[in-house]
């Protein structure tokens, strides 16, 4: 987000701003679940449970003011991202897929196992 002098000299505005972006944040977190195709197995399966467990920690962060929960969600989102990112420029998708859900839940601390 792109904030320039007008919008900083306005404390109340900035505040109003933030929270919009974190409203934006828990409601991708949820839409991102309910994305999934539930049919595709259990990567979807441990997929669904990272988005709940982001969304969790952004609720967290939140209402608790708690920065650490806060960068949690961000690490294993950034994580995930760069998965779909290699998916989509052509790596072998079941290695990347399978390789980034264990690094994301391994800094989550929710418990998965890879697909068979």
């Amino acid at each position: 987000m792109v904030c320039g002098p007008a919008i900083l000299a306005d404390k109340g505005l900035f505040l109003l701003l933030l929270y919009d972006k974190a409203i934006s944040c828990m409601n991708e977190a949820l839409e991102l679940s309910d994305a999934l195709d539930k049919n595709t197995g259990e990567v979807a399966y441990n997929l669904e449970r990272l988005y709940q467990y982001v969304y969790s920690r952004l609720i967290s962060g939140n209402n608790l003011l708690d920065r650490e929960a806060i960068v949690e969600a961000r690490t294993v989102m950034s994580e995930l991202y760069d998965a779909w990112r290699s998916i989509i420029n052509g790596e072998d998708s079941a290695a990347v897929s399978s390789r980034t859900v264990a690094d994301a839940v391994a800094t989550s601390g929710v418990s998965w196992s890879p697909a068979a």
